[in-house]
């Protein structure tokens, strides 16, 4: 039974999965926790990342939420030094969400940790593909500032995807690439498969929230609340009832 679920990331790319769990359970209440008031996770070594998400973690815990889902690449590389939580994060997803024949040419793109640690990278590499990656973190940042200039990504997006050549496959190791997935496709040669995480994550987490507990659903951001609801409504033309700001968070 779930009594409350929350999903917790460095900023909006969880809505693209909050919006897939409200389509299929309109009354599971989820706690929606945004850390963008805190440094970004991708530029923060292991032990001060750790420490923050320790922190966010057990407040929403003693929030009452029995189900976590760290929706955020960065975050969950450290997830291996917290024990005993209810927690689900994206590595194990990830690593799963690609069961092609190995020996193809794989691109992946994330935050500057998630690049910088190869631990997507190194996973792939031993399966017998052949790995380019790149620091994608631009494209992160334009989104939760709530960046619309299309010309703008794109540009961006060309940038990022040149250096890795010819490629078979494109990972998306950040959860706010979605959103760009069109103009992602567009620079992309049509042959290449571009692999969600978050599709794979979902479908083999849907059957754990068939029991759950009706709620109302409650927002917090560490950052600015007003950007926040700007960026959410622009990317995701999604609009909020409220968000609560906790300026004093830790």
């Amino acid at each position: 039974m779930i009594n409350r679920l929350a999903i917790y990331d460095y900023g909006i790319g969880g809505i693209d999965l909050y919006l897939r769990i409200k389509d299929d359970f309109p009354e599971l209440g989820i706690t929606y926790f945004s850390d963008s008031g805190e440094v970004p996770y991708g530029k923060l070594d292991s032990p001060t990342l750790s420490n923050r998400v320790n922190k966010v973690i057990d407040f929403l815990v003693n929030d009452g939420c029995t189900l976590i889902i760290v929706a955020c690449h960065s975050a969950s590389t450290v997830l291996g030094n917290i024990s005993n939580k209810p927690l689900k994060g994206m590595l194990d997803f990830t690593k799963e969400s690609i069961t092609v024949d190995a020996k193809k040419r794989l691109g992946i793109i994330g935050g500057g940790r998630t690049i910088e640690s190869n631990i997507y990278a190194n996973h792939f590499e031993s399966l017998g593909f052949e790995v380019v990656q790149n620091n994608a973190q631009i494209l992160s940042i334009l989104i939760e500032a709530g960046e619309t200039d299309a010309g703008l990504y794109k540009n961006e997006i060309i940038k990022i995807l040149q250096p890795l050549g010819e490629i078979d496959y494109l990972l998306l190791a950040c959860t706010h690439y979605p959103a760009l997935l069109k103009l992602i496709k567009e620079v992309l040669d049509e042959t290449c498969k571009v692999i969600d995480p978050m599709e794979h994550m979902y479908a083999q987490l849907k059957s754990q929230l068939l029991d759950f507990n009706a709620g109302k659903d409650v927002i917090y951001t560490t950052g600015d609340r007003d950007i926040m609801h700007k960026s959410i409504v622009s990317v995701y033309n999604l609009k909020l009832k409220s968000i609560n700001q906790l300026s004093e968070f830790f």
